[in-house]
């Protein structure tokens, strides 16, 4: 899957918690996507880093206004 990430084209936002097992593996993913934007979320373990929507919704949020088609 590497080698396909530095082909993507679309707008990309990444995110994924601090304190998740994968996290050096989601930003490094991230970084291999030209102009993905990386978002950490401090104190996050995998699980609640996708069902905590106080904390998960305002990044992305933020992210799909800043790409958005006006």
């Amino acid at each position: 899957m590497a080698d396909m990430l530095p082909a993507m084209t679309m707008s990309c936002c990444v995110y994924c918690g601090d304190a998740d097992p994968i996290f050096s593996q989601a930003k490094l993913c991230a970084g291999m996507i030209t102009g993905a934007q990386f978002v950490p979320l401090p104190g996050l373990a995998h699980l609640p880093a996708i069902t905590d929507s106080s904390v998960v919704l305002p990044p992305v949020m933020a992210f799909l206004a800043s790409v958005a088609i006006r």
